[in-house]
């Protein structure tokens, strides 16, 4: 999302109700509205323009089909949450717009500060699942590098590496291949030129990521 302003994207067809939704948004400093929809279709054009962070939108807007339009954002928009505000408590109704892909439904006869919290609510919501998205992606992609770049260690490194990545000292990994804690410290060294590591820390998170490492008998 954007990092200084959420962008938001009003749809209603009461322009009085509307036009005091949108002033009240624009005097918070973290959002901006991008757009204001008085239809189903300039809702629709408009989300898929300016593909903004969050839609509120009212399911009772012109040329909406029953919660369809709802379904069709939500389809073509991937992540984006789309918030109902609406007149209607009926519980029917929360029912459909939620099977329809919106993430919350409020009411148009709530506190402003209310609603505000709530829209907020959703966007800091958001904004974790993609960081966690994001997350899960990098750890991804330092995994596979992990797992190629073992190709590149001797036997005697990777062995060094499993015991690393298990939390042994130098001195215990000495006494287990039956070398000198000195040779230990060389074939750190030599990951290090080999996969960039910049402390014991980091290689052994780098080793879990290559996964169970196998100890090569000597």
């Amino acid at each position: 999302m954007n990092a200084s302003k959420y962008r938001i994207l009003i749809a209603d067809d009461h322009p009085l109700f509307r036009r005091g939704l949108v002033d009240w948004f624009d005097r918070q400093h973290d959002i901006d509205i991008v757009a204001e929809a008085q239809s189903a279709d300039e809702c629709i054009a408009f989300a898929l323009r300016l593909r903004p962070d969050l839609i509120i939108v009212d399911p009772q807007l012109g040329g909406f089909d029953d919660h369809a339009t709802l379904a069709r954002l939500r389809g073509q928009l991937g992540a984006a949450p789309i918030v109902v505000l609406t007149s209607s408590t009926s519980a029917s109704d929360v029912a459909r717009a939620l099977e329809a892909g919106a993430v919350e439904y409020l009411t148009k006869d709530m506190h402003a500060g209310d609603l505000l919290a709530a829209v907020r609510h959703v966007l800091s919501a958001a904004d974790s699942a993609a960081n966690a998205r994001r997350i899960l992606a990098r750890e991804s992609q330092q995994a596979a590098g992990a797992q190629a770049s073992c190709a590149e260690l001797t036997d005697r490194e990777r062995q060094v590496l499993a015991l690393v990545g298990a939390g042994m000292p130098n001195k215990l990994i000495a006494r287990t291949l039956d070398i000198s804690e000195g040779t230990v410290k060389v074939h750190l060294r030599n990951m290090k030129r080999k996969i960039g590591y910049r402390s014991r820390v980091e290689i052994a998170l780098w080793a879990r990521r290559a996964g169970k490492l196998p100890i090569v008998q000597s």
